[in-house]
């Protein structure tokens, strides 16, 4: 039955909301169901890939952290979502630091900073 489910929902996974589509990812984490997974996360890839700035991205980030989080406990987390999810923190921030009067640091990822 689980299969099934899962199936009808890659077929429709475009029109499942943020929230929905973080409690189907809590569920696929606890099916080990790689498809599905793989679905939601090209989703929610694609759609915080679009956030920008000036709309609500709350709801989108807020899934789309909750996904990072199943998939990686379930260790089938992408890393085009995660470096989607990045990239739109950047952009949602950027305006925030300019706001701040504050310079805007370099990120330095960690496997690349000097020991």
């Amino acid at each position: 039955l689980s299969k099934v489910l899962a199936t009808k929902a890659v077929a429709k996974i475009q029109y499942f909301d943020p929230e929905e589509l973080l409690h189907l990812a809590w569920g696929a984490a606890s099916m080990n169901d790689s498809g599905l997974t793989r679905a939601m996360q090209d989703e929610l890839a694609q759609r915080v890939t679009r956030i920008n700035e000036g709309r609500h991205p709350e709801p989108t980030m807020e899934a789309a952290l909750g996904v990072i989080w199943a998939c990686q406990l379930a260790d089938s987390l992408q890393t085009k979502l995660l470096d989607a999810t990045s990239q739109a923190f950047g952009r949602i921030a950027e305006p925030l630091d300019c706001l701040g009067g504050h310079k805007r640091m370099l990120a330095v990822k960690p496997d690349t900073a000097a020991a």
